[in-house]
């Protein structure tokens, strides 16, 4: 390591957290340094090519009249999408409903129930713990679902937005976080919202060049292979390059690689006992796939998300490319799905089975993909690429023990929040504590 460079704050990973706090920063006038190992921006929000299909990483939707829009008009980010119309459909017994994300669920309930009366019950009790007080302790939605109904129905008719939107079944995610959730889309609803261009990557770019013009730089291909510590305080990294180590000194380090990797870079005897603690409750979705069908002609009549209630696995379905054709070869159309565990996984998964049970109800729920299209890939996310670094049970703090180390994204969890929302939001807190507390060089 013959040289070293300077840098007021050092990013680690292109996610969707690292790109808005590293274009929040460097809008602010801080030289920021954003590095990726990858050749590509974005992580789980980004896109790759298969057969001429613009294929998602991670995340297709994004959310709009949210932080992520936020973000990118703060600093003068074109925020290029497109809105599918209708942007979400509920299909029930084959029956479609046009219902808003924020609002369908409500709608859901009422409709697919046996129990009227105890979806009534339900029903205002969740409007109570939205406007007045949210449930306390750790409760499990299903176990404070069950002090109003029984109804199965009414209990399987969360699955959609459980396993879909917040990637946890119904008997393990707390009613709090539930509550809180459902309390923030009400107050603020989001928008579904695509890439005008299908590509996430492309998508990304003008956060991109925010930083770049701004006096920041981007590099890829370069991976951190260690955090440097003195004294309680972050003071750099250490990047592996292709042409060997280089040492970055850095008055902040922000991490977008999850908190677990965060301490495994810098050293556990650098960290406080009770931040260790606290991270090893922290446990990553354990299994979620996505499954890519491609065809000729469109698979659905409806070019928003298919919410899909009823079924076991899968919780949504959407053929972007009738918004956003250029994400397909022309004459072409892609459709995702997505499925997760219905119940706590308490063993090895069978990953064969799962994928194939998953398949079957994609088919019997869309069958224009039994009766026009073929499966281009199943992805699973699970381990060291997970949908999401931490299942929504508890929250964990974007400031590390380490002065000045800080981690964004999905692993770092701010209750209201999902997905990109999440990221962004991350972002935003951690950029605007930077400011507060270190001014920019000259």
């Amino acid at each position: 390591m013959t040289e070293k460079l300077s840098f007021d704050v050092v990013v680690i990973g292109s996610g969707m957290g690292g790109m808005c706090v590293g274009a929040r920063l460097a809008h602010k006038g801080y030289k920021t340094l954003l590095v990726e190992r990858l050749d590509r921006l974005g992580g789980r929000c980004s896109t790759v090519e298969v057969e001429g299909f613009q294929k998602s990483t991670g995340a297709i939707l994004t959310a709009g009249n949210s932080v992520v829009e936020d973000t990118f008009k703060e600093v003068g980010a074109e925020f290029d999408v497109r809105k599918p119309d209708p942007p979400c459909v509920w299909r029930i017994n084959g029956e479609n409903h046009v219902w808003p994300v924020h609002e369908g669920l409500m709608h859901v309930i009422h409709l697919c129930s046996q129990d009227k009366a105890g979806a009534g019950r339900l029903l205002q009790a969740l409007q109570r713990a939205i406007e007045w007080q949210i449930p306390i302790g750790d409760i499990t939605l299903y176990d404070w679902i069950l002090q109003f109904t029984q109804d199965e129905n009414i209990i399987k008719s969360f699955a959609p937005l459980l396993q879909g939107w917040l990637c946890l079944n119904i008997k393990e995610i707390p009613a709090v976080e539930f509550c809180k959730f459902m309390r923030y889309q009400i107050a603020r609803p989001w928008e579904v919202v695509l890439p005008a261009k299908g590509n996430q990557e492309t998508f990304m770019m003008p956060l991109a060049n925010v930083i770049e013009k701004k006096g920041g730089q981007i590099w890829k291909r370069v991976e951190a292979g260690k955090i440097l510590v003195e004294d309680h305080k972050v003071t750099g990294v250490v990047l592996k390059t292709p042409d060997g180590d280089l040492q970055i000194s850095a008055q902040a380090v922000v991490s977008n690689m999850g908190p677990k990797k965060t301490v495994e870079l810098t050293g556990e005897q650098y960290f406080d006992k009770a931040y260790l603690k606290k991270l090893a409750t922290i446990r990553p979705v354990p299994f979620f796939l996505d499954i890519c069908a491609v065809s000729d002609e469109p698979m659905t009549e409806y070019p928003g998300a298919i919410m899909t209630v009823g079924a076991n696995k899968l919780c949504a379905a959407i053929s972007h490319s009738m918004t956003c054709p250029d994400v397909a070869p022309a004459g072409k159309h892609i459709l995702n799905a997505y499925a997760a565990m219905p119940k706590p996984v308490t063993g090895p998964i069978d990953e064969e089975k799962e994928m194939k049970e998953a398949v079957e109800e994609l088919k019997a729920f869309v069958p224009g993909v039994a009766e026009k299209g073929r499966i281009l890939s199943i992805d699973i996310y699970q381990g060291e690429w997970p949908i999401f670094h931490s299942v929504p049970t508890t929250e964990f703090p974007q400031k590390t023990s380490i002065k000045d180390l800080y981690n964004v994204g999905d692993g770092v969890r701010i209750s209201e929040f999902t997905g990109t929302t999440l990221a962004a939001e991350t972002a935003r807190v951690v950029a605007e504590d930077i400011q507060m507390r270190i001014s920019p060089s000259k």
